[in-house]
């Protein structure tokens, strides 16, 4: 009685077919890069040119507003106003204009894996150099950063918030200048946005200013904060369009290779022409 040999599998073959599509499904997800392609920041100053004068033979008053962006996370925005008065308007206490503006610069941000890593969350970390000052007796000044999680079609979720505001009546948050630490986490591939706002408004004779100019940057304790990247907006001259992640790259390379493991290991074997005698008999 003869006994029939089981054909001998290679275990670590058909471990590669049955894992490797997975790992490829899962690195294959469309993580794309579109924060620095979908547009250059938006810039409102206030004034637009980035400075008005407006005087009589009473007072006048200035008002200035600039930024910076640089296509990468070194961005800031200033706004500043002054008051005064001429001599004939101190002599009939008569303030004829008053100083104010709001400017605003908005870039997107996105956190990108460099290659697969088994996390999808980015701690990130906002240091912001915020300054407002107010020398007036009645007024108000204010600059603040706001971090929003963003869909491509335009819904916003909840965001993270750190300003400094200063009134005439209030006083400041915190001293005139100094440094605000704002932590979150960031959903790697999602978008997000940021803004910059500053503001202020002075109606008697003096000077205001608002500075914001934060610092973005992967939390340095984190495991694997040398695997992301952080990409921002583009500069405004950028017209490109979105490119793909290497994760899903090297995700279709891993489907062709378990695609080729799979069809080598299921193909037909012929059969020898002593196994079709015995078929036959």
């Amino acid at each position: 009685m003869s006994t029939q040999k089981q054909p001998v599998r290679c275990v670590s073959s058909k471990f590669a077919r049955l894992i490797l599509p997975v790992i490829a499904i899962m690195l294959a997800a469309p993580i794309a890069s579109y924060a620095g392609t979908i547009g250059g920041p938006i810039v409102d100053l206030d004034p637009p040119s980035g400075f008005a004068q407006q005087s009589n033979i009473y007072g006048g008053e200035i008002t200035t507003a600039s930024y910076t962006f640089t296509g990468s996370t070194d961005s800031s925005i200033t706004e500043s106003g002054s008051v005064y008065q001429t001599g004939l308007g101190a002599l009939v206490n008569y303030v004829p204009y008053e100083s104010e503006g709001l400017s605003e610069l908005t870039f997107y941000l996105q956190a990108l894996p460099i290659i697969p890593v088994p996390t999808l969350s980015v701690p990130i970390v906002v240091v912001s150099d915020v300054s407002t000052t107010l020398a007036a007796s009645e007024g108000l000044v204010s600059a603040a950063v706001f971090v929003d999680e963003v869909s491509l079609t335009g819904s916003y979720g909840p965001d993270y918030v750190e300003s400094n505001y200063c009134s005439y009546t209030s006083g400041c948050t915190f001293p005139s200048g100094g440094i605000s630490d704002l932590q979150l986490t960031l959903n790697a591939g999602e978008l997000y946005v940021v803004n910059l706002t500053v503001a202020g408004e002075i109606l008697t004779p003096g000077t205001w200013s608002a500075t914001i100019d934060p610092d973005i940057y992967i939390d340095p304790s984190f495991q694997y904060a040398s695997d992301f990247v952080l990409e921002t907006s583009a500069p405004l001259t950028s017209s490109s369009g979105p490119e793909p992640s290497s994760s899903l790259l090297l995700g279709a390379g891993l489907l062709l290779v378990g695609a080729g493991l799979y069809k080598r290991h299921t193909r037909p074997v012929a059969l020898s022409s002593k196994t079709k005698a015995k078929s036959v008999a």
